[in-house]
């Protein structure tokens, strides 16, 4: 595959300008700077095949411990600026009117592009053939590399508002590009897990981990929309990376997990709310894109559940309705294949945080919630307090927010569910019995009537007023259901 990708890696070193024999094999420096011309190029044209064949005369002169100092710091800002020059003067090209049906200006300078790709993983290849290396030898390739990777798919990402007429014509220019930019990155990542060591002790190593944590999560949300596989892979090493460092960067840096973790956790939401109106093939690849992303989050959530942001919890508890929706999606459904998603763990991990309580009834205020959804979570957190003893419950259940008052509230919503019948969740058996499914109106009736069997005597004058609220509020289901627990108390 790699070969397919990188052709230029079987080079013949006669090809080589014969102006490269007058300059001595062993002279490092003159080497490096002929490397700094050639990728230095105003006219955006690389010989490829001579970049490389310098560049690996300098990896057979250059020892391990000095490849940052004497090679890498003084070759990579440079390639990486000429990458930043050429995109804008395609850019620039691209945004002309008079020059936009150049084409093969374009092309040119896309295959200059392609050039430094192919430089660039000939850089990574020679780091990744070493059994072990510090970090602190090759710094300038993790500063860079990212960096680099992040350009060519913004500007792939970009292209179809960019490019115009000229899309068409450079579509598989674009396409390699993106590709041979992913495979850099995904050898980069094996680098980094198998042979790049981290000396924590030391601050700058620490920071240039942060650093390529960060990238990693960066990266992948570049990804997302564009290549399914590619986004879930990189999304899969950004976690590796976040669980396996997770002491060093809990204690430099530990938002460059947690804001990726919210961006993921919205992606997560997204994908499951597409998957309503999708055909079975469809549903059956993202469901199981989906998959992949929510054992994502849900391992970087357990792991620095102590580091959420409020925001960050918000976002989880999206989810969190989204996958409760999913998953009561597939109990309604007949025939065909489905793929479930457990809600349960996922909710278990978010519902122990210190701000989840507050966060549960400032995301149901929300215009945009999806009022089937956050029911069915809340009929969820309602079976969870049903496990706890009243002390703990009390101000979920009597508070100024109370569950009980979103849930004889949210009921009104759900009319149409409740009509029609449809939709059906798991309901209450006797050990040995088989399970069954139930209505939406007994999934809320059930937990509802278990919480207030626990409310003692003296703070039942505050469930008579939330019950009468309900009951004379003039809404059907409300009113309804505020009678049905009225029944239930009378028989109690």
């Amino acid at each position: 595959m790699f070969e397919a990708l990188f052709p230029h890696m079987q080079t013949n070193m006669s090809d080589c300008d014969i102006s490269s024999n007058f300059i001595e094999p062993n002279d490092l420096n003159s080497q490096v700077s002929r490397l700094q011309v050639l990728l230095a190029s105003e006219s955006f044209t690389l010989d490829t095949e001579c970049l490389l064949q310098t560049l690996e005369r300098c990896f057979l002169i250059c020892a391990a411990e000095s490849l940052d100092k004497q090679v890498f710091q003084k070759i990579l800002p440079t390639a990486h600026r000429s990458l930043l020059e050429v995109v804008k003067a395609i850019g620039e090209r691209t945004s002309d009117n008079e020059k936009i049906h150049d084409l093969d200006d374009v092309k040119h300078k896309l295959q200059f592009c392609d050039g430094l790709l192919v430089f660039w993983w000939k850089c990574m290849e020679h780091v990744s053939a070493f059994k072990k290396i510090r970090a602190f030898y090759v710094a300038s390739l993790c500063n860079n590399l990212p960096e680099t990777i992040k350009i060519i798919f913004e500007h792939c990402k970009a292209s179809p508002k960019t490019y115009g007429v000229l899309l068409s014509g450079t579509m598989q220019e674009l396409k390699n590009l993106f590709l041979r930019a992913g495979a850099i990155f995904k050898l980069f990542f094996a680098t980094l897990d198998g042979v790049i060591v981290f000396d924590t002790d030391v601050e700058s190593e620490t920071e240039l981990l942060t650093k390529v944590v960060d990238a990693h999560g960066s990266i992948a949300s570049i990804a997302n929309g564009m290549d399914t596989k590619t986004y879930i892979e990189i999304s899969e090493a950004f976690a590796k990376l976040a669980v396996d460092y997770q002491s060093d960067i809990k204690y430099a840096s530990p938002n460059s997990v947690i804001t990726h973790l919210a961006q993921m956790a919205k992606d997560a939401s997204c994908l499951l709310s597409t998957i309503k109106d999708q055909n079975d093939k469809n549903v059956e690849r993202t469901t199981l894109v989906v998959m992949r992303l929510l054992k994502i989050v849900e391992k970087l959530t357990r792991v620095y559940d102590t580091f959420l942001t409020y925001e960050t919890l918000l976002c989880l508890i999206e989810l969190s309705t989204g996958m409760h929706g999913y998953s009561y999606l597939n109990l309604t459904k007949s025939g065909g294949k489905t793929i479930s998603v457990n809600a349960a763990p996922f909710l278990d991990t978010i519902f122990d945080h210190d701000d989840f309580k507050q966060a549960y009834f400032e995301f149901g205020k929300r215009t945009d919630v999806c009022q089937l959804n956050y029911h069915l979570l809340t009929i969820a957190v309602m079976k969870k307090l049903n496990g706890m003893s009243y002390e703990h419950h009390c101000k979920w259940s009597l508070g100024e927010d109370s569950i009980l008052d979103i849930a004889f509230m949210h009921i009104e919503y759900l009319q149409g569910e409740i009509v029609v019948g449809e939709l059906r969740l798991p309901g209450n058996h006797e050990i040995g019995e088989r399970p069954r499914l139930c209505s939406i109106y007994e999934a809320t009736l059930v937990p509802i009537c278990d919480l207030i069997s626990q409310i003692p005597s003296e703070a039942f004058y505050t469930l008579e007023l939330l019950l009468l609220k309900h009951l004379l509020s003039g809404r059907f289901w409300s009113s309804l259901l505020s009678s049905d627990v009225w029944c239930f108390i009378g028989r109690c």
